[in-house]
């Protein structure tokens, strides 16, 4: 399966991570920037996991 991401090169990822980032954060305090951002890396962890185990056989 193909995904629109897929298409994307580093400068676009990067570019792409920013504006969520900034779009995530408006309106939020810095506490709760903090919770989401340490959701967020939660996640991310755990698809790199989720991933990692798809590749074992």
């Amino acid at each position: 399966m193909s995904s629109p991401l897929n298409n994307l090169d580093t400068g676009q990822l990067i570019a792409l991570a920013n504006a969520l980032a900034v779009s995530f954060s408006n309106g939020l305090t810095s506490d709760e920037i903090e919770v989401l951002g340490s959701l967020i890396t939660t996640v991310g962890d755990l698809l790199a996991l989720i991933a990692s185990k798809k590749d074992i056989p």
